[in-house]
């Protein structure tokens, strides 16, 4: 008898403590679309690292880094943390970011430099004609 006081009482705390928690619950379709673009994104990637074809490669890079960008805009407007987001997908967004952004910039510095000819730009100032730098 007890041990059974003892176990409703831990039992009634637990679920006190887990109700009050910090992590908040959220919408199953919203964890699915949250889920699909993350996929999106990171196969996207994957497809860009495995080209041969630089405009092509360019061209997945991008489509990945617009998924991040969907995928970000859906945090900020569901109001998850990138906190609550590692929890629930086991991914550190701003490592992703860096990932993302490394592939989008490789591809780009491989496309410009198999088109430098076209270009006519001398190889110091290759770098400097990208839309963004780094």
């Amino acid at each position: 008898m007890f041990w059974f006081i003892i176990s409703i009482f831990l039992l009634f705390f637990t679920i006190l403590f887990w109700q009050s928690s910090n992590t908040k619950r959220y919408e199953k379709k919203v964890l699915s679309v949250l889920s699909m673009l993350l996929s999106q994104t990171v196969r996207w990637a994957y497809s860009s690292v495995q080209d041969s074809n630089p405009l092509v490669k360019l061209v997945h890079a991008n489509y990945s880094n617009s998924y991040l960008v969907i995928l970000k805009e859906h945090l900020i407007k569901y109001e998850i943390s990138r906190n609550d987001f590692r929890k629930l997908s086991g991914t550190n967004l701003d490592e992703l970011e860096r990932k993302i952004l490394s592939v989008q910039k490789n591809a780009m510095i491989e496309l410009l430099k198999n088109t430098k000819n076209c270009i006519k730009v001398d190889e110091n100032n290759l770098l400097s004609k990208m839309m963004f730098s780094y």
